[in-house]
């Protein structure tokens, strides 16, 4: 087995080495402890550290495996490493993921029950993302925040370490809003994926509201949804850097700066090809406006006034606008 989870494991990173994969927005997992733990002590502990790393990669390793079993992915994108077979590998995952903790709280400690309530409430959180056929905002905002809360224990286990437990309820709140941001980034970098997969996202769901009558998902997207969603990222991530300075995180700060500017520039790369494609949808859809209507093509007619004959089997065509 430990051959094909390498396997597995390996397809995940793509090219490049593990660590790599973990960079950008699966850093969140990463670095929030550890700014965390800074804003405690000026050295966090090497060691403490390491073990939250080690515990919290399982934990992703856990869940993307579940999650891509939900969304059908397994014998489609990886067929020399069908899904199904790796779930003994599970029980792995998860004894990797909690057994860090215990070498730093006994059976009685208060975090086992924090630890537990969370885990249990992700768990639920996945299932009803994964059943959810359209998203409304509060959906989106509640399995979001939910579904990624496994975060939320190496920070408990910080503030529990520690003795300030006072800090959990406020880092756990900017959590759940800095995970709606990274859930809105990921439904949209991969949003013509999860389409052709058929998975359901709070992106598509509004994609498949907004979409006037004749026009295509793919239309509304490249005409209004990215930048729809791009305008989703600046307002929510303005609001976390309303919140984050209550955290007393200098290096938490940089990190939404360095976010923001990462989107913004990644936005403007994109907008030129966005416009083109734009361009090409309306050839292709030929989409009026709401309430407009195709105009019909005047028949045509003989000089003396009379229509012309339409050869047999020919239908007049109305041409689009």
């Amino acid at each position: 087995m430990a051959a094909e989870v390498c396997l597995w494991m390996k397809a995940l990173a793509g090219t490049g080495p593990a660590e790599e994969y973990f960079q950008e927005g699966r850093a969140t997992i990463f670095l929030l402890p550890w700014f965390l733990e800074k804003s405690l002590r000026p050295a966090p502990d090497p060691e403490f550290q390491s073990g939250l790393v080690y515990s919290s990669v399982n934990a992703y390793y856990y869940v993307r495996l579940i999650d891509n079993l939900q969304d059908g992915q397994y014998g489609k994108d990886r067929q020399d490493v069908p899904e199904l077979r790796l779930l003994p590998a599970l029980g792995f995952f998860h004894a990797q993921f909690q057994s860090p903790y215990q070498r730093y709280f006994p059976s009685d400690s208060p975090f086992w029950k924090f630890f537990h309530s969370t885990w249990v409430s992700m768990a639920e959180a996945t299932f009803k993302d994964a059943t959810t056929p359209n998203f409304s905002a509060a959906e989106f905002t509640a399995f979001a925040a939910r579904k990624s809360a496994g975060v939320k224990i190496p920070l408990a286990a910080v503030c529990f370490r520690y003795d300030r437990t006072d800090l959990l309820d406020r880092w756990c709140s900017f959590y759940d809003r800095l995970a709606c941001w990274n859930q809105m980034l990921n439904d949209l970098l991969g949003w013509q994926k999860d389409m052709n997969a058929e998975i359901s996202t709070f992106l598509l769901s509004e994609a498949r509201r907004s979409k006037r009558s004749r026009e295509s998902e793919t239309g509304w997207m490249v005409r209004r949804g990215f930048a729809w969603a791009c305008g989703l990222l600046r307002s929510w991530m303005q609001e976390l850097q309303t919140l984050a300075p209550a955290l007393h995180s200098s290096d938490l700060e940089a990190y939404l700066r360095y976010r923001e500017r990462e989107i913004t520039n990644w936005q403007k790369t994109l907008s030129p090809d966005l416009v083109r494609l734009a361009r090409l949808a309306n050839l292709l859809e030929r989409t009026p406006a709401k309430g407009a209507r195709f105009p019909q093509v005047p028949p045509e007619k003989e000089k003396n006034g009379k229509k012309k004959s339409k050869p047999n089997g020919v239908r007049r065509r109305t041409i689009p606008q």
